[in-house]
């Protein structure tokens, strides 16, 4: 028949290991492989049944390491231990973030978010050998992104749909917008370069 091994304390059920190899710690019908807690079998997915914690209220999972350690959470397969990563540096209490097995962002003690370096000086820093871009996207309409090109300084701003350059800056070339007309100090300007107020030119 159905057997199961139980663990009483004061005439009292602790633990079941039950016939299917379940421990359960806190209830007597564990839906996991280590089930804590009292829960039910709709707390879990299939694909993730090896580890469950749960309770009626609050819950969670603590990793404790000393004052300049880290404490991990690594994401491992057939060719690699560690293939994606968590981790928080206790040492300067940041919190890192990997893919492929190694860093790709990381958020500082600060609030800082660096992607692609580990010392990012802005609220969100991307860093990249060559022209980082960062891609904005309406779902329901083109995409376009913003772009930043090292070799000549420039800022650039482009519809992806048909790779337009709606606006550039250059440090060394030209400096453009396309389409559309500008205004200084007007949000209706009436020619291609429209300026209300005082105009200055000096040589």
């Amino acid at each position: 028949g159905t057997r199961g091994v139980t663990a009483d304390t004061s005439v009292v059920e602790r633990m079941r290991i039950t016939s299917a190899g379940a421990v359960g710690i806190g209830n007597t019908s564990p839906v996991a492989q280590l089930h804590i807690g009292t829960g039910s079998s709709s707390l879990i997915s299939g694909s993730a049944d090896e580890l469950l914690l749960d309770s009626a209220g609050n819950s969670g999972l603590t990793i404790g390491s000393g004052a300049a350690s880290i404490g991990s959470i690594f994401f491992a397969d057939s060719g690699s231990s560690a293939s994606g990563i968590l981790q928080y540096n206790h040492t300067d209490n940041a919190l890192l973030f990997g893919t492929s097995g190694a860093e790709k962002m990381r958020i500082t003690s600060a609030g800082l978010v660096g992607i692609g370096t580990t010392t990012p000086g802005a609220e969100l820093e991307i860093s990249k050998a060559g022209s980082p871009v960062l891609m904005l996207t309406n779902t329901s309409a083109a995409q376009s992104w913003v772009q930043y090109v090292g070799s000549n300084d420039d800022f650039i701003l482009r519809d992806s749909t048909d790779s337009r350059t709606v606006f550039r800056v250059s440090g060394g070339g030209d400096t453009y917008f396309e389409g559309g007309n500008v205004g200084i100090n007007t949000t209706a300007p009436l020619a291609k370069l429209d300026v209300r107020g005082t105009l200055r030119s000096d040589q």
